[in-house]
């Protein structure tokens, strides 16, 4: 009997841990989210308003930051990809943040949503940095949002 309750202890210990995780994976992605958007305003005249629309303007502004090539993109990838996710998430309203895709790899902070789809903003955001308009976040955003079951 005492092994059962040990084991049930354990499992519960498990489950904060991981919740407690999460909320600290949200409350950075939030932080970046809100980095992007006075970025956004103080250094490329874009006001970001968490909507969908407003993706059109973290587009050009990825493109803008490839084209200057900064050399930075591990930070705006996180940024822009940190504010493309919240967008999504308020969006649909089910997801979460992660900080490991269980098959891409770890530190890929992608978004799980209730359906089992994943979305991969950072990763998005830092492919349009490094490549170009040939990966354009817009493309990803509509392909992602025509697949996405309600």
């Amino acid at each position: 009997m005492i092994y059962i309750a040990i084991f049930i202890i354990l499992i519960f210990l498990s489950l904060l841990y991981i919740f407690l995780k999460s909320v600290d994976i949200s409350k950075k992605m939030s932080r970046l989210s809100n980095a992007a958007i006075s970025d956004a305003k103080n250094n490329h005249n874009y006001n970001l308003d968490m909507s969908e629309r407003s993706l059109e303007f973290v587009n050009l502004i990825l493109q803008k930051l490839h084209n200057q090539n900064t050399g930075d993109t591990q930070n705006q990838s996180m940024m822009y990809g940190a504010y493309i996710g919240m967008v999504m998430l308020k969006l649909y309203n089910d997801g979460v943040w992660l900080k490991n895709h269980p098959s891409i790899g770890r530190k890929t902070y992608p978004v799980k949503f209730s359906n089992e789809q994943y979305a991969l903003p950072v990763m998005w955001a830092r492919e349009h940095l490094s490549y170009g308009e040939d990966n354009n976040i817009l493309y990803k955003f509509i392909s992602f949002k025509h697949s996405h079951k309600d």
